[in-house]
């Protein structure tokens, strides 16, 4: 297995921008969304599909980055990264879903048995 070198893992932590860029393109984004969803076209900085590929690049680089620093098999690779998606993934699912029955106009029966 490729390890990194510690000097180089150590000027990456140093000089790394990519969360705050990654959070930029995030941010921009739901921005986007806001614009569009208000019909308020005019305050959209970047069109929502170039913040998705940035943000997905820069993710993805990450990603990347970390199971090539970690220097492990990929199967526990992917089951740490499995174990620290999922709860988050599975939170946001049950917030959703109790969130949208209180928004929802549709009877409560009705809102949890149709797609």
């Amino acid at each position: 297995m490729y390890r990194l070198d510690p000097e180089i893992v150590s000027e990456v932590r140093k000089a790394n921008c990519f969360d705050f860029l990654r959070h930029l393109f995030a941010y921009l984004l739901i921005f986007s969304h806001f614009c569009i969803l208000t019909g308020h076209t005019d305050g959209v900085f970047l069109p929502g599909d170039i913040c998705v590929k940035a943000f997905f690049f820069i993710s993805g680089f990450l990603v990347t980055y970390s199971y090539v620093r970690r220097g492990c098999d990929t199967r526990s690779y992917a089951v740490r990264r499995l174990v620290r998606i999922v709860p988050a993934y599975a939170a946001t699912i049950v917030l959703c879903v109790v969130l949208g029955g209180f928004v929802t106009s549709l009877p409560l029966t009705d809102y949890l048995s149709s797609w």
